[in-house]
């Protein structure tokens, strides 16, 4: 899974301006885990679910505390192995991105 995704941040205390932040995603998932073949079939059956918690994540973080890529990556990763219940995505990667 890699993909663009845009998100709303939540707006720092001194501005009412809306910021957003852009990035690619991609998810790094362990081919050999007893659970790869049956979540990696439905992986994009399962795309909005993997959606949805990252922006549960990320979309109530300011601009500022998305300057924590490791942390943000951990808070992403924690919460898309929750989806499914499963560590066989083990790695979250994060690229070019942009706020606005």
């Amino acid at each position: 899974l890699s993909n663009m995704m845009t998100i709303p941040l939540a707006k720092e205390e001194a501005s009412d301006k809306q910021r957003y932040i852009m990035f690619e995603i991609s998810l790094s998932m362990n081919m050999k885990h007893e659970h790869y073949k049956k979540y990696s079939e439905t992986l994009l059956d399962r795309e909005k679910l993997i959606e949805d918690a990252i922006t549960s994540v990320v979309g109530v973080r300011t601009e500022a505390e998305c300057n924590d890529m490791e942390g943000l990556k951990d808070d992403i990763l924690k919460a898309i192995q929750e989806v499914f219940q499963s560590d066989f995505i083990y790695k979250v990667g994060i690229s070019n991105v942009k706020f606005g």
